[in-house]
């Protein structure tokens, strides 16, 4: 369960945590085959800007355009990763996430790419991210932590 709020009125933060938990199905699992847990009908809020967002994301969902997800760190992008990648062509496929934040920049690149047995001392078969997603949903979150050559 995922609950994400931008409010300023404190009873009303109230009654939405009401009105998720009252909503959520305990018996029903969340967790799919291809890597995700959320959809966008999970993403709940009543603000304008909320709504909005939701209704892009659905409008994109369908195209098979590249989207870069933007907003701070905690804002919910990874919510509305899995919520487009659900709603896509492309949902029966893999959603793979990686915070680059947490990967040290050394082995970032032998990460997405993928490795060779022999290219380096240690190294094994090992297929990168890219391929990991078969054709499904690379979500690199914080990757404004990588830097510009990378």
């Amino acid at each position: 369960m995922a609950i994400y709020s931008i409010n300023r009125y404190l009873p009303s933060i109230n009654e939405l945590l009401t009105s998720v938990v009252n909503s959520f199905d305990h018996s029903k699992s969340k967790n799919r085959l291809n890597g995700t847990s959320f959809t966008l009908d999970d993403i709940i809020g009543v603000s304008q800007s909320i709504r909005q967002s939701v209704k892009q994301a659905r409008k994109i969902a369908p195209t098979p355009s590249a989207v870069m997800i933007y907003g701070e760190t905690g804002t919910g992008k990874e919510l509305f990763a899995q919520g487009i990648h659900n709603a896509s062509s492309y949902s029966a496929r893999p959603f793979v996430a990686v915070n680059c934040a947490a990967i040290p920049e050394t082995l970032m690149e032998s990460l997405l790419l993928g490795t060779i047995k022999g290219a380096f001392t240690g190294a094994i078969d090992s297929p990168g991210l890219f391929e990991q997603a078969e054709n499904g949903t690379l979500f690199l979150d914080e990757i404004n932590s990588l830097s510009l050559p990378l």
